[in-house]
């Protein structure tokens, strides 16, 4: 939370009632809005409505994590749509680890990380992703952005910028992702040594 709050103002949209969450956002001083957990793309919707004077956002969703360097980019890197090349998936229950690959051209692998201008919010009413969506919103927004005239410039960093953990409540679970596997420690390289402890000790807890 303290990496992103040194580039701007953390957002968040959080689903009505839950309590833990709530509490934690108000620990670190985030503004939140407590909606509805479906549909999702509202959620996401919802979390933009709240950023009304930055004029770069990035999406962040809250089972990622990402590294200093792709912050950097996103803080000092011109471009209306930018996303980063790669994004490290974490099953939390096996311990197994992959990494997705975006191409310069072509459909995205991954959406989390992205980066957008102000000049493509307004360009779609505010509403980067669709109405009433719960699954493929990273699809449905890259679909939409490029469909606004912007191009997407994929950003080459030279470690895994963006780390997706998988447990049993993502809507997409890790078997279906097709990537390259990769030793845990690359995957997790973002993480201070004691959220990496935890993980383990999440892992060894699963295992017995």
């Amino acid at each position: 939370m303290e990496r992103l709050g040194c580039i701007g103002e953390v957002c968040a949209a959080v689903t009505a009632g839950d309590q833990l969450n709530i509490d934690l956002l108000d620990q670190h001083g985030v503004r939140y809005v407590q909606v509805p957990n479906f549909p999702v793309s509202a959620k996401f919707n919802a979390a933009l409505d709240l950023a009304t004077e930055a004029g770069r956002f990035m999406v962040l969703p809250s089972d990622d994590f990402i590294s200093g360097e792709w912050l950097s980019v996103c803080r000092d890197l011109e471009g209306e749509y930018l996303a980063p090349d790669r994004c490290a998936l974490a099953d939390v229950t096996t311990g197994r680890c992959k990494v997705l690959t975006n191409k310069p051209t072509g459909s995205m692998s991954f959406g989390a990380g992205r980066i957008f201008s102000r000049a493509v919010v307004d360009a779609l009413g505010g509403r980067v992703w669709s109405a009433d969506r719960n699954a493929g919103l990273d699809t449905d927004s890259h679909g939409r952005i490029l469909g606004a005239g912007f191009e997407c410039v994929v950003h080459p960093c030279e470690k895994v910028p963006i780390c997706d953990l998988k447990t049993g409540e993502n809507i997409w679970a890790y078997d279906v992702w097709k990537g390259k596997d990769i030793p845990m420690n690359e995957a997790l390289h973002m993480l201070t040594d004691d959220v990496r402890a935890s993980l383990g000790k999440c892992l060894l807890n699963v295992g017995h």
